[in-house]
């Protein structure tokens, strides 16, 4: 059987040579290879170490530059549609969907919100469907929202294919995974039992406020649109605030919380005040603990 295939497409097709996605700049760092397998060590208790030439700490998580750019682009569809929603006039339409939404039969409503999330979870599938991944491998954080996101989709939705996107994304874009380890990680489940909706609200109004200033217009503007949905659902919907509940109540924080070595990469960010410090003041504490 003559075997068929398709070639790579030749460099006269464009009219600048594609650059490779392992090749992009800022993706990746030197690996000190003198560690583990090519710089990467997988301890006994889950998890990858991936150790850079120059760094004290070694980097939580495994980097793949190709499922990088994979994951950014996964991202986009959802993130388009919320920047429509946050930008104007479609924001101010946001008011009377939730008008609509609140007058909605509950039945009619459950089938909204299932749809939309098996939308989103087809648009991860798309992207990371083809990679059998071994969760037990991913960083600390992102084992524990696995291990609770699939009891949560074992309950309620029977599928794993969101929490499985979700948790790619988590591993891959560090940016999201550090922003949601600070914000999830000083909740108070004893708040989360008196008054979850309010808890729920400060959390997003932590993430709101810890956005860089300069970049307020952007991030911060789609935290208010995503708070504003989730608020709403959790307050006129009993089912979807009992999915919340069920999430964060079972998550182990001090698997969430921000780690020395999470800490150790993440100060050096200016987009976020991580812990609630400015920028000068997390480059202090990087400064310590490389000495």
């Amino acid at each position: 059987m003559t075997e068929f295939s398709i070639p790579a497409p030749p460099e006269k097709l464009f009219k600048t040579a594609p650059m490779a996605v392992e090749e992009m700049p800022g993706v990746i760092r030197y690996l000190d290879t003198s560690k583990g397998d090519q710089g990467r060590v997988f301890p006994e208790e889950g998890g990858t170490e991936t150790w850079f030439i120059g760094y004290k700490y070694p980097f939580p998580g495994y980097i793949w530059p190709r499922m990088v750019e994979l994951v950014r682009l996964a991202k986009r569809a959802p993130a388009a549609i919320i920047r429509f929603c946050a930008s104007s006039p479609a924001r101010y339409f946001m008011v009377m969907t939730g008008l609509i939404l609140f007058f909605l039969p509950k039945s009619i409503l459950n089938k909204i919100i299932i749809r939309a999330l098996d939308m989103l979870a087809d648009i991860f599938g798309t992207a990371f469907d083809r990679y059998d991944f071994d969760f037990n491998k991913f960083c600390k954080s992102g084992r524990e929202i696995y291990r609770v996101g699939s009891l949560a989709a074992e309950k309620y939705w029977k599928k794993g294919r969101l929490i499985r996107g979700i948790c790619i994304i988590w591993e891959f874009d560090d940016v999201y995974r550090w922003r949601g380890q600070d914000g999830l990680g000083e909740i108070s489940q004893e708040e989360l039992k008196k008054n979850p909706i309010k808890e729920v609200e400060r959390l997003f109004n932590r993430l709101i406020e810890r956005e860089w200033a300069g970049q307020k217009g952007d991030v911060a503007r789609n935290w208010r649109v995503i708070k504003f949905g989730v608020l709403l659902l959790m307050k006129i919907n009993k089912p979807f605030r009992e999915k919340v509940l069920f999430i964060l109540q079972n998550l182990d924080l001090e698997k969430i919380k921000l780690a020395e070595q999470d800490l150790y990469f993440c100060l050096e960010k200016y987009h976020y005040n991580f812990k609630n410090l400015n920028y000068l003041k997390r480059l202090e504490i990087r400064k310590y603990m490389d000495n």
